[in-house]
C-alpha cells in the first residue's frame, strides 16, 4: 500500500526506497523469490542516487541478500 502512494513518474527515487523496505519485510517473512524479483527493479532505479537513505537502504539489502546488491 505505502508503494502505491508514490507515483513512479514524479517519485521514482522514493517509491524505489519504499519498495526496497517493502521487500526487506518479505524476505524477512520467508519470501525470498518475491523480495528478490522487486529488489532488481528497485535497486536499478537507486544505482546512480548518491545519498545517505539510498546507501543504506542497499546496504541492508546486501547484508540479507549480497547478489543483489552488487
Amino acid at each position: 500500500m505505502s508503494v502505491a502512494a508514490w507515483n513512479p513518474e514524479t517519485h521514482t527515487r522514493i517509491r524505489a526506497l519504499t519498495e526496497i523496505e517493502t521487500r526487506l519485510l518479505r524476505w524477512k517473512l520467508g519470501r525470498h523469490e518475491d523480495a528478490a524479483q522487486l529488489w532488481r527493479s528497485a535497486l536499478q532505479v537507486v544505482a546512480g542516487v548518491d545519498s545517505d537513505r539510498t546507501r543504506k537502504a542497499v546496504a541492508k539489502v546486501a547484508a540479507v541478500a549480497p547478489e543483489m546488491a552488487v
